[in-house]
């Protein structure tokens, strides 16, 4: 038969679109060898990765906030008070975060393993290989309720390694925690210092100004005393000049009477009729009180020595006070214990205060910088892989098989399908 008559043949008698299952399926038995073959194909290619192919082992660590007796070092009232769930959250912050593959990669033996072309291609390769689940607290930066559990995973070709990165990963993100807290507390520390001391010094200053403005006010009120006191000094001079003068005046009448009279020495006035046999009376009970009868000569020497006085102090009753008053305001005593003050601490409470304060400052940074504390506590440690985690050897027979039959089966129905059509040409 003709090529051309085959053709119209085909043509005249066209092929049943409807699928008949039980040829389907007797094809498949026909291609039974087939579907094996194939299949024992694929899973022997899984068999050989799977067993024979690169290992992936995984080491293991989880944590948990530190004990209140791991950072009770940290805890200074007034000065630094914080509790571990602060510290754990930094500690889980600084272990997910981008600066810790940098520290890490300048270990020689984990850049040697990720990657020795550049530190780049070693931290990408670093960060795909550590995988850590925070709590979904932690990723709220909210570390509340029970579920705090973080998880670390590390995943090496060998399993020497994979341990070997989980401790030193551990290491490192406890170190950054701590120093980065550490510098952190005393910085804070350190500000509050600097604030001590200029509250101290702008006190101490204010105290300065308030004692110089007292011994200027003391120094006023002083003079004042002084120029109140000359004033009263002046006037009693004045007063006893005066009446100096007029007993000078006094007695020169006195005397110009006595003259008048003979009376030379003193007498009694009242035998004077007596003695003198005079009928001239003066009654000395009358008007201002004379002294003619102390005589001349008397009343000459009190006038001469009245004149020659050049100094009427000893004369004025007050005059001893007021000079005692007036020594006594060369010297103020509390002036010169301001002045002789060198320190104003033992004066002043708020100085003390602050002096307390910085004390207890800086013993918080010197107990900072000697604290041991601890920012999570390790629940589970790294342990050495004992079997690999990848390839699942289970999962990829399971995948391969069933793989491997769909490919027998696909391979069956194309020979079934080829055969069919060559047998309808042979006609």
């Amino acid at each position: 038969m003709s090529q051309t008559n085959k053709y119209i043949q085909e043509q005249s008698h066209p092929i049943n679109p409807q699928i008949d299952l039980f040829d389907v399926w007797n094809g498949l038995v026909e291609e039974r060898l087939t579907i094996f073959i194939a299949t024992m194909l694929v899973v022997l290619l899984a068999g050989f990765y799977a067993f024979l192919g690169p290992k992936t082992y995984e080491a293991k660590a989880s944590f948990l906030p530190p004990l209140d007796k791991d950072v009770v070092d940290l805890n200074f009232p007034n000065v630094v008070d914080i509790d571990g769930r602060k510290l754990y959250q930094k500690f889980t912050e600084n272990l997910s975060g981008p600066n810790l593959p940098y520290e890490l990669v300048k270990d020689l033996k984990i850049r040697e393993v990720m990657d020795k072309s550049g530190q780049d291609l070693a931290i990408d390769a670093l960060t795909k290989t550590m995988q850590v689940n925070l709590p979904k607290e932690a990723k709220r930066k909210l570390l509340t309720g029970d579920s705090l559990l973080t998880e670390l995973k590390v995943e090496a070709d060998r399993a020497e390694e994979a341990l070997y990165i989980a401790q030193k990963i551990i290491a490192t993100a406890i170190s950054l925690t701590k120093n980065e807290l550490r510098d952190n507390f005393l910085l804070s520390i350190d500000e509050k210092l600097k604030v001590n001391i200029k509250q101290f010094n702008l006190l101490d200053e204010s105290i300065n100004q308030e004692l110089s403005a007292e011994v200027a006010r003391l120094k006023e009120m002083d003079e004042e005393s002084k120029q109140k006191i000359l004033e009263s000094i002046n006037l009693l001079r004045l007063k006893e000049k005066q009446d100096r003068e007029y007993r000078i005046k006094r007695l020169e009448l006195d005397y110009q009477l006595a003259k008048q009279l003979g009376i030379t020495h003193p007498i009694d006035p009242l035998d004077y009729k007596r003695t003198t046999e005079s009928n001239k009376i003066f009654d000395a009970s009358k008007g201002l009180p004379s002294r003619y009868w102390m005589g001349t000569a008397i009343l000459s020497a009190e006038i001469e020595t009245l004149k020659n006085r050049n100094n009427d102090d000893p004369y004025i009753a007050d005059m001893p006070e007021l000079k005692r008053e007036l020594k006594a305001l060369e010297v103020n005593h509390r002036i010169n214990t301001i002045l002789a003050r060198t320190d104003n601490l033992p004066f002043s409470e708020s100085l003390r205060t602050l002096v307390d304060e910085r004390r207890s400052l800086e013993e918080a940074k010197q107990k900072v910088k000697d604290a041991k504390f601890e920012v999570a506590k390790v629940v589970q440690e790294p342990l050495l892989p004992s079997k690999p985690v990848k390839p699942k050897k289970m999962l990829v027979l399971a995948a391969a098989g069933i793989l491997g039959l769909m490919l027998g089966v696909f391979i069956a129905l194309i020979r079934r399908a080829a055969k069919n059509r060559k047998t309808r040409m042979m006609g």
